[in-house]
């Protein structure tokens, strides 16, 4: 395929980034050595007026059938875990969606799906090193980068370091559904924040489990909040995961101790992340989340963060310690730039995408 596509082509292609409640399509156009690509059509839809995916794509190309911005190939960053190009989306109505069988309706091939948080994997080909901050400090090695996302969920990647054929250096993507891992009661407040949720919130005492991302992402956050206002007697209101940080911020007592409860429950499942991982090249945050709360994982003595991130024993505790952590504040759109960086790679070649200074820097 590699050698079919001339190196000074402008190619159009269609990217996506779905989720539960949203699906946003771009066409795009690029060459190989287009660091961003030319946004031709944008446009969001919702997941719940449609009934299959294939009708959001239909609606979005109908205006560039038969011209020439009609896509070569296709990249969809969705929620879910593919496998043979296939794929069921976690949390929407969306029956099971066959790349192939969506390369072979809109004559778009490869017509490719990928994890979304693959997607992010994938745009760190594309950033620079020019906004990150560094939360833990240590000397920064070619190894293996560890990804971590909190938004809604929780997403978990891993770049693997690699050479290619042609004695390059590169990195290689590996995707994970991560944050779905079971919840780790630790200490025994642990202990009653598990059981509260597993009794009090219909929707996690119907499953029966609660998830890593559950319990602390951004859908999690109420749940701590409800929890500490029953441990404490007193009513909770109706608040969102941002309302109540906000108010943790103007110094209410109760929302600041679901402040730290997070943050500790961040660096523990980040700690796990990096024992099964190793990323000695450097773990980096990302995220609305994140970034909303980068002062105080920073600055604030009373973080719990590094404190969970490094409590195991002496043995790991110092293996923990050599693994340089980074906010990154550069992009909003990751899942999108990386779905670009992606459709760039499947139409020029793997190593069409040149290492960024992020990369390089190591």
């Amino acid at each position: 395929m590699v050698e079919q596509n001339p190196s000074d082509a402008e190619i159009y292609s269609l990217i996506s980034d779905v989720g539960a409640t949203n699906a946003r399509l771009q066409l795009i156009k690029f060459s190989r050595t287009s660091q961003r690509a030319t946004v031709i059509k944008n446009h969001f839809y919702l997941t719940k007026t449609y009934p299959t995916i294939s009708g959001c794509i239909h609606d979005f190309l109908e205006e560039f059938k038969g011209t020439e911005k009609y896509p070569k190939n296709a990249t969809l960053a969705m929620a879910g875990g593919p496998l043979n190009n296939k794929l069921s989306m976690v949390n929407c109505h969306f029956p099971e969606i066959d790349g192939d069988a969506l390369a072979e309706e809109f004559n778009i091939k490869p017509f490719t799906l990928i994890n979304d948080f693959e997607a992010v994997g994938y745009a760190f080909f594309k950033l620079s090193n020019q906004n990150i901050l560094t939360l833990h400090q240590a000397q920064q090695v070619r190894g293996t980068i560890g990804i971590a996302g909190t938004g809604s969920g929780l997403g978990l990647v891993v770049l693997q370091p690699i050479k290619t054929p042609e004695g390059k250096f590169t990195y290689k993507v590996f995707p994970s559904e991560g944050g779905n891992r079971d919840f780790a009661a630790i200490e025994p407040i642990d202990w009653e924040y598990l059981q509260f949720c597993l009794k009090e919130i219909p929707e996690i005492k119907e499953l029966g489990r609660l998830s890593s991302e559950t319990s602390f992402g951004g859908l999690g956050v109420p749940y701590i909040y409800k929890f500490f206002c029953h441990k404490e007697g007193v009513e909770a209101k109706e608040m969102t995961s941002k309302q109540i940080f906000a108010e943790a911020d103007k110094g209410d007592a109760l929302c600041l101790k679901v402040k730290h409860f997070h943050a500790k429950l961040f660096g523990r499942e980040l700690s796990n992340f990096a024992c099964n991982t190793l990323p000695y090249g450097g773990i980096y945050l990302i995220g609305n989340w994140v970034n909303a709360l980068a002062d105080y994982l920073i600055n604030d003595p009373a973080c719990p963060f590094m404190k969970a991130f490094i409590a195991k024993d002496p043995v790991t505790n110092a293996v923990l310690k050599r693994m340089p952590i980074y906010i990154i504040t550069e992009e909003k759109e990751l899942g999108l730039l990386g779905a670009f960086a992606k459709a760039q790679m499947d139409f020029f070649g793997a190593d069409a995408v040149e290492t960024n200074t992020l990369l390089t820097s190591q």
